[in-house]
């Protein structure tokens, strides 16, 4: 029995800008501070030397400026869902931008919130998915897990979750309605 809906944060409740944005590189330091382990200015340096002067803090800009701006569907979804389940947040994020995230306002509808930098992990490693389950008080077994990433799902069912590659809000009420027995 599902207890817990788990959301990926950039490309499910916010645009992931990010990614695209810097496809087909390589940021040598995004693994690190996707652990904390890196501070904003060493990427900000990193994507200016990639991109060109100001382009690391144009892109900073960009993705401040969007992360109040989530996805109405998906709040109103995660609200129907609040009366009946525990739902969490479950994001790789940089701990600067994770803070952000953290300050709006729809992300009080959470019952936690995993910043992958705030706790050295990363998806898809398995012990962030069992983290998030045990901070929500279920089995992961009792989770749905819902990331724009198929990688990322893939390591949530890994651990025994149920997982949803995330495409649009439309057809995620309908999967998650086949996981959850009930009309959404």
């Amino acid at each position: 029995m599902i207890k817990a809906v788990i959301f990926d944060f950039g490309g499910v409740i916010v645009p992931d800008l990010y990614t695209p944005f810097v496809a087909g590189h390589k940021i040598t330091c995004e693994d690190k501070a996707t652990k904390g382990l890196a501070t904003k200015e060493e990427l900000i340096e990193e994507l200016d030397r990639t991109f060109g002067p100001g382009k690391g803090k144009e892109l900073d800009a960009v993705i401040l400026a969007e992360y109040p701006k989530a996805d109405p569907q998906i709040i109103e979804l995660i609200k129907s869902l609040k009366p009946k389940y525990k739902i969490g947040c479950l994001s790789n994020n940089f701990s600067f931008w994770g803070q952000a995230a953290k300050s709006q306002a729809y992300m009080s509808l959470f019952d936690t919130i995993v910043i992958s930098a705030d706790v050295g992990l990363a998806k898809p490693d398995p012990e962030i998915y069992l983290l998030t389950a045990k901070k929500l008080g279920v089995a992961p077994e009792e989770c749905v897990f819902i990331d724009n990433l198929g990688s990322n799902v893939r390591g949530a069912e890994s651990v025994g979750m149920q997982g949803i590659t995330f495409n649009n809000a439309e057809e995620l009420k309908k999967e998650l309605e086949g996981f959850l027995d009930e009309q959404l």
